[in-house]
């Protein structure tokens, strides 16, 4: 009975936040489930924002987005971090968005560049793959 009583008055977890997108121009192939944008695209996510000149969006079977690529001088920020890179895939099981091609990401004093700069959206957690490099600039005491 208690166990009830807990699951009854248990808050239901919050649900992502949905995919926005705007561009000077889209493509919608409805039988495909696929968008193709060009020109100033802007994706948002939550504090999520990324920026290209090309995107192509998947949609699954409900109508919503599953997967989206974005490429051509792609810039990816969330919070203090920024990142940019050749291309950057959004997985949304994953809730990951992958930069590859001269990946780099600047976080405060810190700067890393690696193959791949993984943006794990539902936690505070940056992986960089692939030869990664980093600095750190010293602050003065």
């Amino acid at each position: 009975m208690i166990m009830l009583m807990a699951w009854m008055f248990a808050t239901p977890a919050t649900p992502p936040p949905p995919v926005t997108f705007t561009a000077e121009k889209c493509r919608y192939g409805q039988a495909m489930r696929v968008a193709s944008c060009k020109g100033k695209v802007k994706v948002r996510r939550g504090d999520a924002h990324l920026r290209c000149k090309e995107l192509t969006v998947i949609f699954d079977d409900k109508g919503t987005i599953s997967r989206l690529s974005c490429v051509g001088a792609v810039q990816f920020t969330r919070n203090e971090e920024k990142a940019t890179s050749q291309r950057a895939d959004y997985e949304r099981d994953q809730a990951r968005v992958v930069l590859k091609g001269q990946a780099q990401l600047k976080r405060g004093l810190a700067k890393l560049a690696g193959e791949r700069v993984i943006f794990l959206l539902d936690k505070d957690e940056v992986l960089v793959e692939g030869g990664a490099q980093g600095q750190w600039q010293e602050t003065s005491p």
